[in-house]
């Protein structure tokens, strides 16, 4: 994910938020979403690749996360193509 984002060079990687795992990921902090400063959540793009997306999204809204996007069927179609590609 980090090459796919690091294409659009305004977009940033500042860390990755977990929901019970704590510690870093390569350079990145990893946190829970209860610890990003409340100043942060608004204005912060999460970038959710996974198949719950609707559960997790339904969790971080409450917690003022507004900027919620789902880029598991990207990824999955990336994938596919690339499969298809070696074939």
């Amino acid at each position: 994910m980090r090459a796919e984002i690091e294409k659009f060079g305004h977009l940033h990687i500042t860390g990755f938020i977990d929901s019970f795992w704590t510690g870093s990921f390569g350079a990145y902090p990893v946190i829970t979403p209860n610890n990003v400063p409340a100043a942060h959540r608004t204005c912060a793009v999460m970038v959710i690749a996974n198949q719950h997306f609707q559960e997790i999204a339904q969790w971080l809204a409450p917690l003022g996360f507004s900027d919620i996007r789902d880029v598991g069927s990207y990824i999955l179609k990336h994938v596919d193509l690339i499969q298809r590609h070696k074939n």
